[in-house]
């Protein structure tokens, strides 16, 4: 196991003991990225995470032993991972339901508890197969901006404000990706607004639709007085050739045709 390895194996048992820094899972986040997404290798990490989170002091296991169960509970999340989850487990049902047992006092042997030790790593390691987009928190709206922007299509245009008393002050930028059909917009200086009262919304311009009825980018609410504010795009049908981005303020939950009187920002691509 190389230092990379050995690190993202000593985060995860970090991560189940307490919560982690923002620095900590910023790491643990790329060492995720680095480990080829999730594969083999970190099937092995996690089971022999789990094993090592749930090994009590002062009983070393075998190591002809450990490499069973481990092997064991991989054997297990392979199942799971090719679509015969049921198979997988019932297998691991059997063992829980067939505790060893001392002859001499009824409680469970070393070697069960090992074995009961195996099942959990198991689970453990089904948890982090079917379920690995939630083993680290989800990006930020600012991550996410950030890993847009490295999209070799994406295009990053700055808002110019208008003379809408809203409009005056604003700053940003919005950010897109044709070929993803996702993007982000970036505002500052936009007035906060009362969501019961009126909506900001998002206009695109495709260059092959009538410019009359430009795409709904999705109405938003700017609930905080300064700062930076990230806004997901939520284009209603697909953008073929975006020419113009536009923020209207409208009714709460927006219109299908603005008459776009309220116009407070405008971004156009060169």
């Amino acid at each position: 196991m190389n230092p990379a390895e050995e690190r993202l194996m000593e985060l995860l048992l970090e991560r189940g003991e307490r919560a982690l820094t923002d620095a900590e899972t910023q790491e643990l986040r790329t060492l995720v990225k680095q480990s080829d997404g999730w594969h083999q290798n970190d099937i092995d990490f996690a089971a022999a995470a789990a094993h090592f989170a749930l090994d009590p002091p002062g009983e070393t296991m075998p190591e002809a032993l450990k490499a069973r169960i481990i092997g064991d509970a991989v054997q297990r999340a392979a199942q799971m991972q090719s679509g015969n989850a049921p198979a997988a487990r019932a297998v691991a049902a059997q063992v829980v339901a067939q505790p060893a047992a001392n002859d001499d006092d009824q409680r469970p042997s070393r070697l069960g508890t090992w074995l009961g030790w195996s099942v959990a790593a198991a689970a453990a390691v089904f948890a982090v197969v079917g379920w690995q987009d939630q083993l680290l928190p989800a990006p930020s709206l600012a991550e996410q901006r950030a890993a847009l922007v490295e999209q070799a299509d994406a295009v990053t245009v700055a808002w110019s404000g208008t003379d809408d008393p809203a409009g005056g002050a604003v700053k940003g930028d919005v950010v897109w990706s044709e070929s993803r059909q996702e993007g982000f917009m970036r505002f500052a200086g936009l007035p906060r607004n009362d969501p019961a009262q009126e909506q900001y919304q998002l206009w695109i311009f495709d260059g092959e639709r009538d410019e009359r009825y430009p795409v709904d980018g999705g109405v938003f609410d700017i609930d905080q007085k300064t700062g930076e504010v990230i806004v997901p795009i939520r284009a209603k049908v697909k953008v073929s050739q975006a020419t113009l981005f536009a923020v209207t303020v409208e009714k709460p939950g927006g219109v299908v045709v603005s008459t776009r009187e309220r116009l407070v920002a405008v971004a156009k691509p060169s």
